[in-house]
């Protein structure tokens, strides 16, 4: 797992920790409204042991109100996680089925809040 683990955080520092060090930089605005799901999250978004999620929301902070789901990585095999359709139709219907709380529950006390998406 120690190999995972490492591989995580490279993908996270070659890509949210990068585009938000570099939007500090370079003084663009950031959406914080949008998820990036490596991979090995979505793997654990569909097996709902939640572990890497719990991490994530308190690393990004944000609410999450739209996910990209890594596409590109569809067909990959990345450690023990094998992107396919099934693992994307799962994270899809766990996402949709809690409108999101499957993540946002996760986020600290602390974290800012957007306007409520429920209907009424």
């Amino acid at each position: 797992m120690h190999g995972v683990n490492n591989a995580i955080s490279v993908f996270t520092d070659a890509s949210s920790r990068f585009l938000t060090s570099l939007g500090e930089h370079l003084r663009f605005p950031l959406i914080t409204s949008v998820g990036l799901l490596s991979p090995w999250l979505l793997h654990d978004i569909a097996t709902g042991r939640r572990e890497l999620a719990r991490r994530h929301m308190r690393d990004f902070g944000y609410p999450v109100r739209a996910a990209n789901l890594c596409l590109s990585a569809r067909g990959g095999r990345f450690g023990r996680v094998v992107v396919s359709d099934e693992l994307y139709h799962r994270v899809v219907t766990r996402l949709l089925a809690t409108n999101g709380r499957i993540l946002n529950d996760l986020l600290p006390a602390s974290a800012p809040t957007l306007p409520s998406t429920d209907a009424p």
